[in-house]
Parts: structure tokens; sequence; C-alpha cells
């Protein structure tokens, strides 16, 4: 763990090099998406290195500001969180309350690396943008 971060964060050696190659393409998604709310890669124990570039603010220390606005280098190993990241079928849609009291509709599909499961691809929805509205 990294020390003193509330929500409690984590590092790895590949964190700086999902930001470099990632975060864009996540910002992209998420600006393509009707009901866009967040793209992001987690591994099979549900680590985030890196999330949106709207999601991976400096900690304030305010913990209410920064639950939503610094999620990066989290451990999303909720239910949901776990089956995102664990899921091997082409794909699972999952609706729930996030630690934020959003509802968001998480769609995720597996990342295969040389025909192992690394984890997963996850795209999180409005669920009204879903239907459209």
């Amino acid at each position: 763990p990294i020390p003193a971060t509330n929500p409690v964060k984590y590092s790895t050696a590949y964190d700086s090099v999902f930001e470099q190659q990632l975060q864009s393409i996540y910002d992209d998604v998420v600006g393509r998406t009707n009901g866009g709310l967040f793209c992001l890669c987690v591994d099979r124990n549900g680590y985030a290195p890196t999330h949106n570039s709207f999601y991976s603010q400096r900690l304030t220390g305010n913990p209410e500001q920064d639950l939503v606005n610094s999620r990066d280098k989290r451990m999303f190993d909720d239910p949901v969180g776990l089956t995102a990241a664990r899921n091997q079928k082409s794909f699972v849609l999952q609706t729930y309350c996030r630690d934020t009291g959003q509802v968001v509709s998480d769609l995720s599909l597996p990342i295969m690396i040389n025909d192992r499961h690394w984890g997963g691809f996850r795209v999180g929805l409005d669920p009204q943008g879903l239907l459209g509205r």
C-alpha cells in the first residue's frame, strides 16, 4: 500500500506505462460512448493501475472528494469489481451502486494475454444512457 492514502492506493512497476499508454484511450472511450461514465482495465484482483484522467486527481485530504476524484491505483475488490475482473465469458453486464452513491451499469470484457486471463476491461455507463434517455 501507498502510505497515508484514503482510500488505500497501491503501486506496481507498470502503473506509469498504463497511465501513459491507456489513460487517453480510456478518456476517448468515455467521450464517444452514450452515457459513458468511466473506462479502465483491472487485473484479476481488481487492481486499477490508472483510471480516466478526471478520476485520477491528486489526493486532497478530503475523503469525500477523494473518493470521487482520485480512483486510480485502487483495488476494486467488491463483488461487482471482482466479477468484472475475473469474468472470462465474452462479456458481463452488471448494474450496481458505486461507493460514491452513483448507480452505474458496468460492461466488462475479459483481457487475455498470451492465452492467459489477465483481468477485465470495464466501461461504466449511465443506465439511462443505455435506454437512450
